[in-house]
């Protein structure tokens, strides 16, 4: 399930149907959320401008996992999106902080943020994929803010795209 096997050509106006051992399961778990959004660094810069403009009282970020086990991958994306929203916004990390977790993921973020491809590198799924030879799709994967869309549950189990 390449991302790169996704573009416009191929994909565009199509309905897919993706199940992944871990997303799906995470997914499932937060499926009665009034509002899902599914992040990544790729569309890191449209998730912090959907957060800020709708102003939710709070937000919960959920990460995946690789094996049902803690992945590097999505506490530093979790870390990218509360920098930004924290920079953006102008406001002590203290004023939005909900848990350590949250502090652990932006220091994770802010020691990497400008060496993320080596992060993954280091990640056990990104072990992985180097044994598979997926050199792109980990360069892809952590290249934050490529992506201007928005994946927002429409219905359950349902994710549709938006353009940001």
């Amino acid at each position: 399930n390449s991302p790169l096997d996704c573009t416009p050509a191929v994909v565009g106006g199509k309905r897919l149907f993706i199940s992944t051992t871990n997303g799906t399961r995470t997914l499932q778990r937060i499926q009665d959320a009034k509002i899902v959004l599914a992040a990544a660094l790729v569309n890191r810069q449209a998730i912090v401008d959907y957060v800020i403009t709708q102003q939710p009282e709070t937000v919960w970020m959920v990460g995946s996992g690789w094996e049902g086990d803690y992945s590097l991958e999505d506490t530093v994306c979790a870390g990218a999106i509360a920098d930004s929203i924290i920079t953006k916004l102008n406001v002590p990390l203290s004023d939005v902080a909900g848990n350590d977790e949250l502090v652990a993921s932006i220091a994770l973020y802010r020691q990497w943020k400008d060496n993320l491809l080596d992060l993954f590198y280091l990640a056990s799924h990104g072990q992985r994929l180097v044994r598979l030879e997926c050199f792109d799709d980990l360069k892809f994967c952590a290249t934050p803010d490529t992506l201007d869309i928005i994946p927002i549950q429409t219905s359950v189990g349902v994710l549709q795209a938006h353009s940001h």
